[in-house]
């Protein structure tokens, strides 16, 4: 088998700084071919005859797209301190964010030559060091077509103002607006979303807006965890706090993963489970393709004009969510697994934690009595605990 990881470079270097040490940390020997695409710019590209309408209300009002920002060549600082191979490819960053590089990707040939690619973006991380390990094994058993992660595996709530357009908005909502009725166009898709009542059952109930975590371990005070504990006896009426998953709605509580699948795989801690529901979907776009998969969803991608959809204002925004339907559209089985963590905002307190402190909090509890992460000099640095890892044999 024949692996390929990708991973997204932007900005802020201490996030593939860690994503990097986490990758080289991993119980592997590491026979994956490794890629880096840099998102070069600032997304800001007047050539783009699409984002024609963007700047002249950007010129008016002011408004810009706040998810945009600029490349940081400190990240090909990080890179240079790699110790073994890896690919460097250029991409122009624009509004199609993460999703936008992944469709250049599809859109490539780069692809081809591996029977499973995995896609990432700087400031994942490993939920274990066992997570490569457990991947291998799971790819050679199960075979599958599609993985997200489901550190932040999201419900998407179908509002009715997705059908209709209109112009009494800020040019933000337009452009979400217009990118929506572009998606309705598209048959499979427009199918699924209009029958999305079929999909709003969950743990017995209607839902609203869910979003559920699983990952291999919660970084959680003790009085977070009795909070849990007793919200989860009052509404469950369950003392077994064993396989549980941490999900939010309007509440935060610990559900038993039977309620969420009745498919599951364990192998080496990790967690493996299938949805069949359609609306649900990955936060942050990190999702492992087999060869089969891409070549499905580039043909697809084609004859529905994807390729140049990507290149409208907003598109990333939108984009995110579709990947979730992509499974169904295209007949594969939708996977999910706890391997990875995009450290972004605390899971209980929604405090920002993607800074250089936060990220070595995760490390160190992904890597608890095997290996120290610390900062120095504004650098993470690590200290082998355990002898043979051999990690600065692979990284400075």
């Amino acid at each position: 088998m024949k692996l390929a990881i990708f991973i997204l470079c932007h900005h802020k270097p201490w996030l593939i700084r860690s994503s990097l040490l986490s990758l080289l940390s991993q119980d592997d020997n590491h026979d994956y071919d490794l890629h880096f695409i840099l998102i070069k710019g600032n997304g800001e590209n007047k050539e783009y005859n699409e984002y024609k309408e963007y700047f002249r209300y950007k010129s008016k009002t002011g408004e810009k797209n706040t998810q945009l920002s600029n490349f940081d060549n400190d990240v090909l600082k990080e890179l240079k301190k790699i110790k073994i191979k890896y690919k460097i490819h250029n991409f122009k960053n624009d509004h199609g964010l993460d999703s936008g590089a992944w469709i250049k990707l599809i859109k490539s040939n780069i692809w081809k030559d591996y029977d499973y690619s995995i896609f990432l973006m700087e400031g994942f991380l490993f939920s274990s060091r066992n997570v490569l390990k457990s991947l291998k094994k799971f790819l050679i058993k199960k075979k599958p077509d599609f993985i997200s992660s489901a550190h932040e595996k999201r419900f998407f709530k179908v509002k009715p103002s997705i059908f209709y357009n209109n112009y009494n908005k800020s040019y933000h909502d337009q452009a979400i607006q217009a990118l929506w009725m572009e998606t309705l166009k598209i048959k499979e898709f427009n199918k699924i979303i209009r029958s999305s009542k079929r999909y709003i059952t969950r743990y017995g109930s209607n839902i609203q807006n869910i979003t559920e975590h699983h990952i291999s371990k919660y970084s959680l005070s003790l009085f977070q965890k009795i909070k849990l504990f007793i919200k989860s006896f009052i509404y469950f009426y369950d003392f077994d706090t064993k396989k549980k998953i941490l999900v939010t709605m309007d509440r935060k509580f610990l559900i038993d993963k039977k309620q969420i699948s009745k498919k599951y795989e364990n192998i080496d801690g990790i967690d493996y489970h299938i949805d069949k529901n359609p609306l649900f979907y990955g936060c942050s776009c990190q999702h492992i393709f087999s060869k089969k998969m891409i070549k499905d969803t580039k043909i697809f991608f084609k004859k529905n004009n994807i390729f140049k959809m990507s290149r409208m204002p907003y598109f990333g925004e939108v984009f995110e969510i579709i990947w979730g339907l992509l499974p169904k559209v295209l007949n594969k089985r939708k996977w999910y697994f706890s391997g990875i963590h995009r450290v972004r905002k605390n899971l209980i307190n929604y405090i920002r934690e993607d800074y250089i402190d936060g990220m070595v909090k995760y490390l160190n509890l992904y890597n608890e009595n095997e290996i120290k992460f610390y900062v120095k000099n504004n650098n993470i640095r690590f200290k082998e605990i355990k002898k043979k890892l051999n990690i600065s044999k692979l990284i400075k």
